[in-house]
Protein backbone atom coordinates (compact mmCIF):
# COMPACT_ATOMS: atom_id res chain seq x y z
CA UNK A 1 0.00 0.00 0.00
CA UNK A 2 0.98 3.61 -0.51
CA UNK A 3 1.05 5.47 2.78
CA UNK A 4 0.53 9.10 3.75
CA UNK A 5 0.23 10.76 7.14
CA UNK A 6 -3.52 10.19 7.44
CA UNK A 7 -4.31 7.80 4.60
CA UNK A 8 -3.37 4.66 2.75
CA UNK A 9 -3.92 4.15 -0.96
CA UNK A 10 -4.88 0.65 -2.00
CA UNK A 11 -6.03 -1.20 -5.09
CA UNK A 12 -9.70 -1.76 -5.80
CA UNK A 13 -11.27 -4.83 -4.19
CA UNK A 14 -14.48 -6.66 -5.15
CA UNK A 15 -16.04 -5.43 -1.90
CA UNK A 16 -15.72 -1.83 -3.17
CA UNK A 17 -18.62 -2.30 -5.61
CA UNK A 18 -21.18 -0.98 -3.11
CA UNK A 19 -19.22 2.15 -2.23
CA UNK A 20 -18.33 2.96 -5.82
CA UNK A 21 -21.92 2.35 -6.91
CA UNK A 22 -23.14 4.76 -4.21
CA UNK A 23 -20.53 7.45 -4.94
CA UNK A 24 -20.77 7.29 -8.73
CA UNK A 25 -24.56 7.59 -8.56
CA UNK A 26 -24.64 10.47 -6.08
CA UNK A 27 -26.09 13.23 -8.27
CA UNK A 28 -24.74 15.88 -5.87
CA UNK A 29 -21.24 14.87 -7.02
CA UNK A 30 -22.01 15.06 -10.74
CA UNK A 31 -21.35 18.80 -10.85
CA UNK A 32 -17.73 18.11 -9.89
CA UNK A 33 -17.03 15.72 -12.72
CA UNK A 34 -18.21 14.73 -16.14
CA UNK A 35 -20.80 12.18 -15.04
CA UNK A 36 -24.40 12.75 -16.04
CA UNK A 37 -25.92 9.27 -16.11
CA UNK A 38 -26.28 6.57 -13.47
CA UNK A 39 -23.80 3.68 -13.38
CA UNK A 40 -24.96 0.09 -12.87
CA UNK A 41 -23.58 -2.38 -10.35
CA UNK A 42 -22.61 -4.55 -13.32
CA UNK A 43 -20.53 -1.70 -14.77
CA UNK A 44 -18.83 -1.18 -11.39
CA UNK A 45 -18.06 -4.90 -11.11
CA UNK A 46 -16.62 -4.90 -14.64
CA UNK A 47 -14.55 -1.81 -13.84
CA UNK A 48 -13.15 -3.47 -10.69
CA UNK A 49 -12.49 -6.75 -12.53
CA UNK A 50 -10.30 -4.87 -15.02
CA UNK A 51 -8.59 -2.68 -12.44
CA UNK A 52 -5.69 -5.11 -12.13
CA UNK A 53 -4.71 -4.59 -15.77
CA UNK A 54 -1.55 -2.64 -16.47
CA UNK A 55 -1.86 1.14 -16.69
CA UNK A 56 -0.13 0.95 -20.08
CA UNK A 57 -3.05 -1.14 -21.29
CA UNK A 58 -6.01 0.64 -19.65
CA UNK A 59 -4.52 4.17 -19.60
CA UNK A 60 -6.13 4.68 -16.19
CA UNK A 61 -5.83 3.73 -12.53
CA UNK A 62 -8.10 4.13 -9.53
CA UNK A 63 -6.89 3.75 -5.96
CA UNK A 64 -9.11 3.74 -2.89
CA UNK A 65 -8.33 6.18 -0.07
CA UNK A 66 -8.41 4.59 3.38
CA UNK A 67 -8.26 6.47 6.70
CA UNK A 68 -5.34 5.00 8.64
CA UNK A 69 -6.91 5.43 12.07
CA UNK A 70 -9.72 2.92 11.47
CA UNK A 71 -9.37 1.54 7.91
CA UNK A 72 -12.50 3.41 6.76
CA UNK A 73 -12.61 3.98 3.00
CA UNK A 74 -13.15 7.71 2.52
CA UNK A 75 -12.79 8.21 -1.24
CA UNK A 76 -10.75 7.46 -4.32
CA UNK A 77 -8.16 9.02 -6.59
CA UNK A 78 -8.04 8.46 -10.34
CA UNK A 79 -5.27 8.80 -12.87
CA UNK A 80 -6.70 8.77 -16.40
CA UNK A 81 -5.84 9.77 -19.94
CA UNK A 82 -2.38 8.35 -19.29
CA UNK A 83 -0.04 8.95 -22.23
CA UNK A 84 2.84 6.45 -21.98
CA UNK A 85 4.87 8.13 -24.72
CA UNK A 86 4.78 11.65 -23.26
CA UNK A 87 4.43 10.34 -19.68
CA UNK A 88 1.62 12.62 -18.59
CA UNK A 89 -1.87 12.01 -17.24
CA UNK A 90 -4.88 13.64 -15.68
CA UNK A 91 -5.81 13.24 -12.03
CA UNK A 92 -9.11 13.48 -10.18
CA UNK A 93 -10.09 12.89 -6.58
CA UNK A 94 -13.30 12.24 -4.68
CA UNK A 95 -13.64 12.41 -0.93
CA UNK A 96 -17.04 11.31 0.32
CA UNK A 97 -18.93 14.28 1.75
CA UNK A 98 -18.88 12.71 5.25
CA UNK A 99 -15.08 12.89 5.34
CA UNK A 100 -14.34 16.29 3.80
CA UNK A 101 -12.39 19.09 5.48
CA UNK A 102 -10.23 16.64 7.43
CA UNK A 103 -7.08 16.84 5.32
CA UNK A 104 -7.58 13.55 3.49
CA UNK A 105 -7.62 15.09 0.00
CA UNK A 106 -4.41 17.05 0.53
CA UNK A 107 -2.59 14.07 2.05
CA UNK A 108 -3.85 11.84 -0.78
CA UNK A 109 -2.84 14.19 -3.55
CA UNK A 110 0.67 14.68 -2.16
CA UNK A 111 1.24 10.96 -1.70
CA UNK A 112 -0.20 10.18 -5.13
CA UNK A 113 2.00 12.76 -6.85
CA UNK A 114 5.06 11.27 -5.17
CA UNK A 115 4.02 7.80 -6.35
CA UNK A 116 3.26 8.97 -9.90
CA UNK A 117 6.50 10.93 -10.28
CA UNK A 118 8.93 8.68 -8.44
CA UNK A 119 7.56 5.19 -9.09
CA UNK A 120 5.60 5.44 -12.34
CA UNK A 121 8.01 8.04 -13.82
CA UNK A 122 5.14 10.30 -14.90
CA UNK A 123 6.49 13.70 -15.93
CA UNK A 124 3.36 15.85 -15.48
CA UNK A 125 -0.14 15.66 -14.03
CA UNK A 126 -3.13 17.75 -15.09
CA UNK A 127 -6.27 18.48 -13.09
CA UNK A 128 -9.38 20.21 -14.37
CA UNK A 129 -12.08 21.73 -12.22
CA UNK A 130 -15.10 23.93 -12.70
CA UNK A 131 -14.31 27.58 -12.09
CA UNK A 132 -17.01 27.56 -9.42
CA UNK A 133 -15.40 24.70 -7.45
CA UNK A 134 -13.36 26.77 -5.00
CA UNK A 135 -12.50 23.81 -2.76
CA UNK A 136 -10.98 21.85 -5.64
CA UNK A 137 -9.04 24.86 -6.91
CA UNK A 138 -7.65 25.45 -3.40
CA UNK A 139 -6.67 21.78 -3.09
CA UNK A 140 -4.68 21.68 -6.31
CA UNK A 141 -3.07 25.08 -5.75
CA UNK A 142 -2.19 24.12 -2.18
CA UNK A 143 -0.43 20.97 -3.41
CA UNK A 144 1.81 22.81 -5.87
CA UNK A 145 -0.29 22.61 -9.03
CA UNK A 146 -0.08 25.78 -11.13
CA UNK A 147 -3.02 27.37 -12.87
CA UNK A 148 -2.20 26.96 -16.58
CA UNK A 149 -5.36 27.87 -18.40
CA UNK A 150 -9.10 27.96 -18.82
CA UNK A 151 -11.43 26.11 -21.15
CA UNK A 152 -14.23 28.59 -21.83
CA UNK A 153 -17.78 27.23 -21.96
CA UNK A 154 -16.47 23.70 -21.50
CA UNK A 155 -19.14 22.19 -19.23
CA UNK A 156 -22.90 22.49 -19.23
CA UNK A 157 -24.84 22.66 -15.99
CA UNK A 158 -28.59 23.37 -16.11
CA UNK A 159 -28.26 24.48 -19.74
CA UNK A 160 -25.63 27.07 -18.81
CA UNK A 161 -22.12 26.62 -20.14
CA UNK A 162 -19.36 27.17 -17.59
CA UNK A 163 -15.61 27.44 -17.62
CA UNK A 164 -13.11 24.81 -16.50
CA UNK A 165 -9.74 25.73 -15.02
CA UNK A 166 -6.62 23.67 -15.67
CA UNK A 167 -3.98 23.01 -13.03
CA UNK A 168 -0.69 21.25 -13.74
CA UNK A 169 2.29 20.01 -11.79
CA UNK A 170 5.45 18.58 -13.26
CA UNK A 171 7.95 16.23 -11.70
CA UNK A 172 10.52 19.05 -11.70
CA UNK A 173 8.14 21.30 -9.72
CA UNK A 174 7.06 18.66 -7.19
CA UNK A 175 8.49 19.10 -3.70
Amino acid sequence: MIEGEKILLRALEPDDVGLLYEWENDTAEWDSGETFTPVSRHDMKTFINHADLDIYHTRQMRLMIVRKSDNQTVGYIDMFDFDPFNMHASVGILINHKFRLQGFAKDTLRVFCKYAFNFLSVNALLATTATTNTASKALFSGCGFRHVGVFRGWIRRNNVFGDVELFQISKADFQ
